[in-house]
């Protein structure tokens, strides 16, 4: 592999920001120690913050409370009578035979008349 002439000067810029970066870099151990003493620190919510929560608390559940025990008066329902109720989509069962089905009839009233046989012995 052969070398380019300007790959001199790229080495030595790319030399130069890494010597840049390495001391704007804080050292390992300064960071470490904060991060310590960040993880073993209990944090704590700013002042404003608890005096909102303490008075805001109080007047939340006051509220909810007002609303919970005056309760409007209920509405009127119009009610119907269950024997009286008629599905809307009843006329879908209506046959054109339904006017002949109305009534029972009488066995009495039947237009054939049924002769009853009488069966003689021939045994006699």
């Amino acid at each position: 592999m052969t070398r380019d002439p300007g790959d001199d000067q790229l080495e030595r810029l790319f030399a130069e920001l890494r010597q840049a970066d390495a001391d704007a870099a804080p050292a390992f151990s300064t960071v470490w120690r904060a991060a310590a003493e960040r993880a073993t620190r209990r944090p704590r919510a700013p002042a404003a913050l608890r005096i909102a929560a303490a008075v805001l608390l109080p007047l939340a559940v006051g509220v909810g409370a007002a609303v919970l025990l005056h309760r409007a008066p209920p509405r009127a329902v119009a009610t119907t009578a269950l024997t009286t109720w008629r599905s809307p989509t009843a006329f879908l069962l209506r046959g054109p035979g339904d006017g002949m089905l109305q009534t029972v009839p009488a066995v009495s009233a039947s237009v054939v008349r049924l002769e009853l046989l009488r069966f003689e012995s021939t045994n006699q």
